[in-house]
This record gives structure tokens, sequence and C-alpha cells, in this order.
């Protein structure tokens, strides 16, 4: 479930109002946009820290053993709300970022944005011409997000 606090956090980070409202991609629509537009920037937000193991278990700790398992179960729970507004890293993708051409910067991003599953997690926000987009996924299995901004392409 999104935290709508989290966010607003993640998204007042550009240098303007986030004026994000939903978007609901579809192929299409995506196919598009792109026709338009090219990804000037991705960036991928991790959240998947884990809890430390508390000191005093350290030397005795085996994740093999079910009471370690049990300990460490309520743990994760514990810590869930750290994780969740804990980014632990990020990882950039642009033209020249790890060999990267400009068409493969623009499949990365095309292929976020048309995952069924970010269906109702997409935000967009248009500034300066730009198209901003933030995809909320950090409490799903994937545990990252994604910020995707587009540039329109010269004509």
């Amino acid at each position: 479930m999104i935290d709508f606090n989290l966010l607003e956090r993640a998204i007042s980070r550009y240098q303007h109002e986030p004026y994000y409202s939903d978007y609901m991609p579809a192929e299409p629509e995506v196919d598009t946009l792109f026709d338009k537009y090219y990804c000037i920037e991705m960036t991928e937000d991790f959240y998947d820290s884990e809890p430390e193991i508390p000191r005093e278990l350290e030397n005795e700790w085996d994740f093999e053993n079910p009471e370690c398992m049990k300990i460490w179960d309520q743990l994760c729970k514990d810590y869930e709300p750290r994780r969740l507004s804990l980014n632990n890293w990020q990882e950039l993708y642009v033209e020249g970022n790890w060999g990267l051409t400009q068409d493969e910067v623009n499949k990365n991003a095309k292929k976020i944005l048309t995952k069924r599953k970010y269906k109702d997690r997409i935000f967009v926000a248009k500034y300066d011409g730009d198209l901003y987009f933030y995809v909320y996924a950090r409490d799903l299995p994937e545990m990252r997000d994604y910020q995707i901004i587009l540039r329109p392409r010269s004509i």
C-alpha cells in the first residue's frame, strides 16, 4: 500500500512544486509518448536494507536455526517502517553510463512505464517542458522506486 507521506517526501526532492497526478500507462500510449520524448535520465532507488542482528546474538546466529529465523522475522517486521524510508542505493541510467546507448535508456524507461503491476503507482508532473515520472514500488517485492525524466525530441 502506498504511503503517501513517503511518496510526497520523495517527489518533493525536485526543485519545483510536485504537481503529480495519477498516470495509467498502456503500451500504445507509452509508444506514442516515446515518439515525442526521449529519456534523459532514469534512476532506480533501492529500499532493500535489512535489520541488524542483535550484537548479543551475533556469535551464535544461524539462519538455519528455526529459533533464529523466528527472531529474524520479528526483526524484519519491526524494521519495515525504516526500510520503506531508507533509500540505500541509487542506480543511474543515462546515455554513456555503463556503456548504455540512448536507445537502451529509452527501452529501460519504457519497460518500467508499461509494467502492469505499476499501473496505479505511476505519478507524473510536467515542468519546463519535461515530463517527470515517479513510480512508487518500494513496498512491493522489488523494493525500489523509479524516477524517469523525459524531454521532448527536437523537431
